[in-house]
């Protein structure tokens, strides 16, 4: 895989360590338009911007490939949950610095 940088402006402050993120799958594809996200959406993480719960954020378990979800938190743990009821909700340790890339501030189709 190549990396290529490209330069868009931003519809909305982000900070300067902000990058795009395409979404990979239909695993934020929901019953409720609110936290949805289509597959091949162009999802703006900003790596410098805290994560709530409630809050969508990009994270990477281990390592493991990045996965967009809801930050939840359910009997004293924090998991990212997917909107698509079909992908299982992945448990965080948020004392691990990092397990969060960032909170997903935007949300668009790039054309």
């Amino acid at each position: 895989m190549s990396l290529v940088e490209v330069n868009m402006l931003s519809p909305i402050q982000i900070g300067k360590r902000s990058f795009f993120f395409l979404m990979p799958n239909d695993s934020m594809l929901g019953p409720t338009i609110e936290k949805s996200i289509p597959e091949g959406w162009t999802v703006v993480i900003d790596p410098d911007s805290a994560p709530e719960p409630g809050q969508l954020v990009l994270g990477s378990i281990d390592g493991s490939q990045p996965i967009v979800g809801v930050l939840t938190m359910r009997g004293g743990l924090s998991y990212i949950k997917p909107s698509n009821p079909r992908y299982p909700m992945v448990v965080v340790d948020r004392s691990r610095s990092d397990w969060c890339l960032g909170r997903v501030v935007f949300i668009g189709v790039a054309k």
